[in-house]
């Protein structure tokens, strides 16, 4: 007797690679069907169909993406960068490895979509992290400086000077006066 199962009460979260989700569920309810058509097993056959219905159903909750695929790649590519913006070793050639591309593709591809390098766009993407921990966060800049990636607190207090056009503290002082921001 087979099981009810009722994929709608499971909260999915949706985040920029739910596109990529969808396709690899895609992907995979189609080796299913292809490994139902050639199984000679009758009950092999059974389980492998429940399996089918299960990731059919998983796949109705991951919409069809509305970005165009410009936009899909840099959503993807921040997705990787913010999941590893703690990690100081982050580089261009990781980031290309996660998005399946070698470095001077994922160059082009980025250059030609946003118009920075992979390395500035890594970095702006930590300092946009920076800015919402220094507004939203008791944490000293110091730790801030270490939670996006920077292991050098004189390093971090430059870039973020010129993303915002004033220093860490200077930016948190203004946003606790309620200042609007400048720069990036």
């Amino acid at each position: 007797m087979k099981e009810e199962r009722d994929f709608k009460k499971i909260p999915l979260p949706v985040h920029p690679a739910s596109s990529f989700v969808r396709d690899t569920l895609v992907r995979v309810t189609d080796a299913l069907k292809e490994l139902i058509d050639q199984e000679k097993n009758e009950a092999r056959r059974y389980e492998l169909s429940l399996v089918l219905e299960d990731a059919s159903a998983l796949s109705e909750h991951f919409p069809v993406p509305l970005l165009s695929p410009e936009e899909e790649f840099v959503q993807r590519a921040l997705y990787h960068v913010e999941r590893n913006i703690d990690n100081t070793d982050y580089s261009v050639n990781d980031l290309a490895k996660e998005l399946g591309l070698c470095r001077s593709n994922l160059f082009r591809r980025l250059h030609a979509i946003t118009g920075q390098t992979p390395s500035v766009f890594i970095r702006q993407a930590r300092m946009q992290r920076a800015a919402q921990l220094l507004q939203g966060t008791p944490y000293r800049i110091s730790e801030i400086a270490d939670m996006v990636g920077f292991n050098s607190l004189k390093h971090f207090n430059r870039h973020f000077k010129e993303a915002f056009g004033k220093s860490p503290t200077t930016y948190r002082l203004g946003k606790a006066r309620g200042e609007e921001e400048v720069g990036a």
